[in-house]
């Protein structure tokens, strides 16, 4: 659960068909793994995948928060990937991704089951949902979507997937122009719900500037994070993800001024040659907010005077409620 109200920056996916390129996955620098049994593995494979998934979940890293990618509700499979895996493997696995996310029902049915399944092991482990946003129905009605467990702490948009593309008729990759305008309404929906949101994967295994370019504006568009479908993604990912010293240096600035104004009885400071507010605090904070815990746990940064200040906690912390490498 504490894993979970982190920074997950970088979430790599890792198909359930190969020990292999799982183990290499967990090895990774990834702040997150989802294990896979859903588009990576064929309908004949299915058994086989959940039982390396049961296999391997026991060998993540303490630091490193630990996805499952179920099949979607529709789908033959998804009770049983529920059931068996996490019957046997709960514990380690801490959250679940439920893929084409299209109906309250849905994501209440999923939150209902894992009540079941925690209730019968009798532990204290409580498994979250991150259900993903990938047609025109679930774009429709994502805050509904989103609001109806207490488990749902983050969603997941996929704009470059080719689910949303084939469900919405477009010859082949959703345009761009649309692909940013769409990602608006998950965005919104996550805000207004508290949850981390995170960007899908970027198909092309060797463009690394066209990837770093798309991360870097996910970041400022408000995105927490994005899958990685390779581990050479991993580190431009951290990167693109953690804000850059002169941001933290400017967030620190702003709580700091603003401080002293508030004890010199006043509603605003100055900070460069800029008015800062109690927006600016606000602002601010998020900033803070997006600072991974591999840097916090080195202790106070340059633009950390005492380290990371206390009220930022990560979006998505709601603690109550195919490829081959």
């Amino acid at each position: 659960m504490d894993l979970l109200k982190q920074a997950r920056r970088s979430i790599l996916i890792t198909p359930c068909t190969s020990s292999e390129m799982m183990k290499r996955g967990l090895e990774s620098d990834a702040d997150a793994v989802v294990f896979d049994l859903e588009d990576s593995v064929p309908d004949a494979g299915k058994a086989e995948a959940r039982r390396r998934a049961i296999e391997m979940a026991p060998n993540r890293k303490p630091s490193q928060a630990l996805g499952l990618r179920v099949n979607d509700w529709t789908s033959p499979w998804c009770y049983r990937d529920l059931i068996d895996v996490l019957g046997s493997a709960g514990d380690h696995i801490d959250y679940i991704v439920l893929p084409k996310a299209e109906s309250s029902e849905q994501v209440a049915a999923v939150g209902w089951i894992l009540e079941q399944i925690e209730r019968e092991a009798g532990t204290d482990h409580h498994i979250l949902v991150e259900p993903c946003i990938e047609s025109a129905t679930g774009l429709l009605d994502a805050r509904s979507v989103l609001a109806a467990s207490a488990r749902v702490f983050s969603v997941g948009y996929s704009a470059t997937g080719f689910d949303l593309a084939a469900d919405l008729h477009f010859d082949g990759a959703v345009p761009t122009t649309f692909r940013d305008a769409t990602a608006l309404l998950p965005l919104l929906a996550a805000r207004a719900l508290g949850l981390a949101l995170i960007d899908g994967p970027h198909p092309p295994l060797h463009d690394a500037d066209g990837l770093r370019s798309l991360a870097a504006a996910r970041f400022a568009m408000g995105f927490d994070g994005k899958w990685a479908i390779h581990p050479s993604q991993v580190d431009i990912l951290n990167e693109a993800f953690t804000p850059t010293e002169s941001a933290l240096r400017r967030a620190v600035s702003t709580l700091d001024s603003f401080g002293e104004a508030s004890r010199r009885g006043r509603g605003a400071a100055v900070v460069d040659g800029n008015m800062v507010d109690i927006a600016s605090l606000r602002v601010a904070k998020s900033v803070l907010a997006r600072i991974p815990a591999s840097m916090t746990a080195q202790g106070p940064s340059p633009a950390q005077p005492g380290g990371t200040p206390t009220g930022t906690e990560h979006p998505g912390a709601r603690g109550d409620r195919g490829s081959s490498y």
